[in-house]
């Protein structure tokens, strides 16, 4: 620590405007990254469940078509 940082034994504010000014941005950037990663993370998510969903639908789409060909295809139900 040097004496001219020194005010009755203290250490001075070293905080300057400047400095204060590059803090703020770094800060404003860190959390505008922040903010898109978590977007596109939802985005993603939004992505794979509308997947899952259609292809859930599909199988039971699917799956009621085979019920109904297995209950037209028995005898006596013509």
């Amino acid at each position: 620590m040097c004496a001219k940082n020194s005010i009755n034994g203290l250490q001075e504010n070293t905080h300057t405007p400047e400095k204060l000014i590059k803090l703020g941005t770094i800060a404003h950037l860190a959390s505008h990254v922040v903010i898109k990663f978590i977007e596109e993370m939802f985005k993603g998510f939004d992505k794979r469940v509308g997947e899952v969903l259609v292809q859930n639908l599909a199988v039971d789409v699917s799956a009621e078509e085979e019920y109904k060909n297995e209950v037209n295809s028995l005898p006596g139900t013509d």
